[in-house]
């Protein structure tokens, strides 16, 4: 991997840390990402990285028995405006 994106990882992990505070969920609806940020890569791999940090913070594991559904769409923006928005919807499944 490279040095970047362990670099990005890391901060990523942290921000969701401190922003969730209860255990990962065993179970969800789906998930909606939302992208703003430099028209760059391709979205599968947006999405891959951000669920891939979820892992064991958020979410338990980001399978299909875990996370059945997720949908993704991406905002240009300027990189000072670069940001996720992540919504998850779970309860009773």
């Amino acid at each position: 991997m490279p040095v970047q994106y362990k670099n990005w990882m890391k901060d990523a992990e942290a921000l969701l840390s401190e922003w969730w505070v209860g255990p990962p969920l065993e179970r969800v609806a789906s998930i909606e990402l939302h992208f703003y940020g430099h028209a760059r890569g391709d979205l599968d791999n947006l999405m891959g990285s951000v669920l891939d940090a979820m892992n064991g913070i958020v979410l338990k594991d980001d399978n299909v028995n875990v996370l059945p559904e997720a949908h993704a769409r991406f905002t240009k923006a300027k990189g000072t405006d670069a940001c996720v928005s992540i919504r998850i919807t779970w309860g009773e499944q």
